[in-house]
């Protein structure tokens, strides 16, 4: 057990040492309509965290990739094909984006829309717009894509899995390692909470300078996910597997 404790605060310490989620964290409280709707972002982070490790405990991960494999053994045309027509849609719903940001960007050009706020107040309007469902999803999106390269967590559930445990004691060992995991998260909220005009005059200035890189990226970012996809499919397609 006093290995398990050691293992634990060793990886836990190293894992939260995280400059893509510090990052995207900085980034996304300044886009929230209040601060702490930023709660949403740090535990879903954490519950995901967690049912990875109820996943890799309980041997699910396993099984899954057992019947992926099964899968494509059988119906990899179907599959891969099904892979192009995902992304197909979702290249053609990032050019639709584009499209639309374009326009509407067109129409603040010649005055069309323009809400008479005052520039501060509408740079504001603009960047604070961040909702809990869209930072719940962010969460998701942002730990389960950082799972694939989390080497201490990966190390942590190597010495996990060699212990048995009730549900009970699983969840309070996983809830332990999380909690040390998002302490630079929630550093980082109170450190905002003390300092928040400051903070908030950083993320005007970077709303400022950077409004059309934000308001594009998504889209683009979408369409580069869709142009991998399709060239994923088409090669495993060709390649007759």
């Amino acid at each position: 057990m006093q290995n398990l404790i050691i293992t634990l605060l060793a990886t836990s310490s190293v894992d939260s040492l995280n400059p893509i989620g510090i990052t995207q964290q900085f980034i996304l409280q300044g886009m929230v309509k209040k601060p702490r709707h930023i709660w949403y972002f740090i535990l879903t982070t954490a519950v995901v965290n967690i049912i990875f490790g109820y996943l890799i405990y309980y041997g699910v991960i396993k099984v899954i990739d057992v019947l992926w494999t099964l899968l494509l053994s059988k119906y990899a045309l179907i599959v891969f094909l099904f892979e192009m027509l995902l992304g197909v849609g979702l290249f053609l719903f990032s050019i639709g984006w584009l499209i639309k940001k374009n326009v509407l960007k067109n129409k603040d050009v010649y005055g069309v829309g323009d809400n008479r706020l005052s520039e501060e107040n509408k740079i504001k309007a603009q960047f604070k717009h961040v909702t809990p469902f869209a930072l719940i999803n962010i969460g998701i999106i942002s730990t389960v894509s950082e799972l694939t390269s989390a080497i201490p967590y990966f190390a942590f559930l190597s010495v996990l899995v060699t212990y048995e445990f009730s549900f009970v004691a699983l969840t309070f060992v996983l809830i332990c390692y999380n909690i040390i995991y998002i302490a630079p998260f929630v550093f980082l909220y109170i450190v905002y909470l003390l300092s928040k005009k400051e903070f908030d005059k950083i993320y005007v200035f970077f709303k400022d300078k950077c409004s059309n890189v934000l308001k594009y990226s998504i889209p683009l970012f979408l369409l580069i996910v869709s142009v991998v996809i399709i060239f994923n499919s088409i090669v495993n397609i060709t390649s007759g597997v």
